[in-house]
């Protein structure tokens, strides 16, 4: 059968390109006979009707699959509808929101199927019985105009025997010149800890099986040779490593840095991987630093303890963040530091005091995410019984950090509003002024370049500015440090 797995991205952001069906992809090929193809519609943005009506009019497709989060699910069903009315061909839903929604998605006209859970496995043997669907697990679907609810099926347990993911099908060079020739990469699935402003709480209270797993050190470290192997002379030249929490499991995160630096690739790519302050130690921070990490993730979320804990149930003080921020700057990693605003009891004082806890913590990344009420989770629930959302289709959601689609029990959406643009004002002059302390004239030459050149070439969101300019300087900066062979100019 043919098969073509669709990344929807009509409106949003440009990062990495989308590991998930990357994965699909090759999973498809090395299990079957199966053709599978990824349309990416990324860079494809005013033309997408277009790219979609060559690639179905090349080849007779047996399935789409379209893969989505609750951030571009309008985008997903806008990009559905189009295919399903100018060729009629059956369309499967996937992804983080048709497994926290399964109903609201497949009750859509143009989704045929829904993949209730992890997709490998449920996809192939979708493809194998021919599309037939009956006691097939892992999905919802219709017929006969009703929808049929499978049962679930239960997690990949070895996450080892899966394939590498297959990028044959992504323009990796134009991702390179946005993304700072970045590549996502994961190590595990599921996390174990319970933030209810997450879908990872959720996500487990709806699978079936182990929920967090790691792949072995060995398994990784093939990976990482393959992709240098495969896509260093077209770029690579970083890592990000997608994982909710990378240490969650220290013993495998010693291992793959002890593996990492034995094969030498810390000379030769360095990487980045997301953090929890409860876990952070001298030791890990260290290792890591070692074997060519160069940035740790870390959330803090909010200043005010009641939020921080209660709210969010971080379950981490004040004291273990400063000190996590400590560690982490005393051997030489960047802080890529998250703070949301929005909260369900934020009051106007907490949400500036966060903009002060960002100002002191000053991390050479700050986002100020609005807070997005995720299906079936518990911050959903409490929005629900506050009565604070206002906006529940998100159809704007690529601008969340600009455009609140909530209120707060004190303070209303505009109120909210105001205190991002406080916050998007306090980056700007904080990314201004460190560039011209890093270069001087010459950033404001490559501001120029970016906003006449890359902006419209690429056709990239004023946002971007910051990785053109202070984040290169700060990367080459860590590959100087490292005797790094190649390094960005």
């Amino acid at each position: 059968m043919k098969l073509l797995l669709i990344e929807p991205n009509i409106e949003g952001r440009v990062g990495e390109p989308p590991f998930n069906i990357a994965l699909l992809k090759s999973y498809i090929k090395e299990k079957s006979s199966h053709e599978a193809k990824i349309l990416d519609l990324t860079f494809k943005k005013k033309n997408w009707r277009k790219a979609i009506s060559e690639e179905m009019n090349s080849t007779d497709y047996d399935l789409v699959g379209i893969t989505c989060l609750i951030f571009n699910f309008w985008q997903a069903l806008s990009v559905a509808e189009f295919i399903k009315n100018n060729f009629g061909t059956k369309i499967m839903f996937g992804g983080v929101h048709p497994i926290l929604a399964p109903e609201e998605v497949i009750s859509n006209d143009c989704i045929d199927i829904v993949c209730i859970g992890e997709g490998e496995q449920t996809l192939l043997e979708l493809l194998d019985n021919d599309l037939e669907c009956e006691n097939l697990a892992g999905i919802y679907y219709k017929k006969d105009g009703e929808i049929v609810k499978n049962s679930q099926r239960k997690l990949i347990e070895d996450l080892d025997a899966l394939p590498f993911a297959d990028w044959d099908d992504f323009d990796l060079k134009r991702y390179f010149k946005v993304n700072v020739n970045h590549m996502s990469i994961m190590a595990s699935r599921g996390c174990p800890y319970n933030c209810t402003y997450c879908c990872s709480h959720a996500l487990r209270k709806t699978l079936e099986g182990k929920w967090v797993r790691f792949r072995s050190a060995e398994n990784v470290i093939e990976e990482v040779k393959y992709r240098i192997d495969r896509f260093y002379d077209k770029g690579l030249r970083f890592f990000q490593f997608n994982d909710d929490t990378f240490i969650a499991d220290k013993k495998f995160a010693f291992k793959f840095c002890e593996l990492y630096k034995k094969h030498g690739f810390h000379k030769k790519i360095l990487w980045t991987a997301n953090v929890r302050a409860n876990l952070v130690d001298d030791d890990i921070i260290k290792e890591m630093k070692s074997a060519g990490c160069y940035e740790a993730g870390m959330g803090v979320e909010s200043g005010d303890d009641y939020i921080r804990n209660k709210v969010y149930k971080r379950n981490m003080s004040m004291e273990q963040i400063m000190n996590a921020v400590n560690t982490i700057r005393k051997h030489g990693l960047q802080l890529h530091v998250p703070i949301i605003l929005g909260a369900p009891y934020d009051t106007v004082e907490i949400m500036e005091n966060n903009i002060k806890l960002a100002k002191k913590i000053n991390a050479e990344c700050t986002l100020f995410p609005v807070l997005m009420p995720l299906p079936k989770t518990e911050i959903r629930d409490i929005c629900v019984k506050e009565g604070l959302i206002e906006d529940d289709n998100f159809q704007e959601s690529h601008a969340m950090h600009t455009k609140p689609v909530m209120k707060t029990k004190y303070v209303g959406s505009k109120g909210v509003g105001k205190i991002v643009k406080k916050a998007r004002r306090y980056l700007i002059s904080k990314y201004f002024f460190e560039g011209l302390k890093l270069k001087g004239p010459f950033f404001l030459w490559d501001l120029f370049l970016f906003f006449v050149y890359y902006k419209p070439t690429l056709k990239l969101e004023i946002d971007n500015a910051w990785k053109f300019t202070i984040h290169k300087y700060n990367l080459a900066r860590h590959q100087k440090e490292r005797g790094i062979h190649n390094p960005l100019q």
